[in-house]
């Protein structure tokens, strides 16, 4: 958002804010934007395309072609915004330029300009250059609700990146379930539902696969019996070693349990290929490896118990790599 005020003499300047919502949920204090975005000048209209990375806004401080001139910025792996990129010429002329909307798709964009009559804004329309797009984006949709009643839940629903930053995040609506929430086109993502007392649910989304579908998402209460599968835990290939890179789903894990106090049982599986001593052996040490990870993480080990199945139980055929993916998971099971 935009910030305006004077100085001791009377010059007025705007600049950009941003806001974050804290724990409680209500935003906390806002600060100037981290990065070259402000100047000495006036920044107004930001825009923050869902991608989360794009933040297109006027400005009549930074170097133009006079009046207020349209401008993106990309957020920088430190959390700051980097050097701020004229949209150039004919979308930025002598005239005023601002109010930019760009669509989804990263190129259809909007803004108002007076240049056809000076003082008289107007909307005009244009596809964005490729070097100033946004990374295109579709809608994820989806409803979530309790597995036993049928009934809606209202869940945090989330999207990471591969490094575990956030790239969008949405309540699911109380009164049906449903969420919307922004997917690149390109590349996949983290996908989470956590509500507290449920069984969270993640995958690994791309927006190939949800171009007309939406998904459903039902939630597990918590409690003696229940079991959750686990698809994503990293291992190294034909290893028990846990990958360093992110472990969404362990840490998910690691937040449900650490209220508690109940017990579990982890439970690994393989596939049907090669030995089957091998992969009863394997499978026992990944759930070992995943009993580690939680206790590292302060969970008691105490409440863990660890167990391996091979390819004794599978639940899809060993036909096919699409089944025998399937088959490879890690059951986590509340017994007491």
């Amino acid at each position: 958002y935009v910030r305006s005020a004077r100085d001791g003499e009377g010059r007025r300047w705007q600049d950009v804010f941003i806001a974050r919502r804290g724990p409680s949920g209500r935003f906390e204090a806002g600060v100037p934007l981290p990065g070259p975005v402000n100047t000495s000048g006036n920044e107004e209209n930001p825009m923050l395309h869902p991608d989360g990375t794009s933040l297109y806004f006027a400005s009549d401080g930074h170097p133009g072609f006079g009046g207020m001139d349209l401008f993106v910025s990309r957020l920088q792996p430190n959390g700051s915004w980097g050097n701020p990129v004229n949209l150039g010429y004919p979308i930025n002329t002598a005239a005023d330029e601002n109010s930019l909307l760009v669509a989804p798709d990263g190129r259809v964009a909007y803004f108002a300009t007076d240049r056809a009559l000076p003082g008289n804004l107007d909307l005009w329309m244009l596809d964005l250059p490729e070097e100033v797009a946004a990374v295109p984006q579709r809608a994820l949709t989806g409803r979530v609700f309790d597995a036993a009643t049928r009934k809606p839940l209202s869940a945090e629903v989330e999207l990471r990146r591969e490094d575990g930053s956030f790239h969008a995040r949405v309540a699911s609506d109380p009164a049906d379930g449903s969420f919307a929430l922004p997917l690149p086109e390109v590349g996949s993502l983290q996908f989470l539902v956590d509500l507290p007392g449920f069984t969270f649910f993640t995958a690994v989304v791309a927006a190939a696969e949800f171009i007309e579908k939406s998904v459903e998402i039902p939630l597990q209460r918590w409690k003696v019996g229940t079991m959750l599968t686990l698809r994503d835990v990293r291992f190294a290939t034909n290893s028990a070693e846990l990958l360093s890179t992110q472990q969404a789903e362990l840490d998910q894990l690691v937040a449900l349990l650490a209220p508690g106090n109940e017990r579990i049982r982890i439970t690994g599986h393989t596939d049907a290929t090669g030995n089957a001593a091998f992969n009863l052996d394997l499978s026992a040490r990944r759930a070992a490896a995943v009993r580690d990870y939680l206790v590292a993480r302060g969970i008691d080990g105490a409440r863990l118990v660890a167990e391996g199945k091979g390819a004794a139980e599978p639940i899809a055929t060993n036909e096919t790599p699409e089944g025998r993916a399937l088959n490879r998971r890690t059951d986590i099971t509340v017994i007491e």
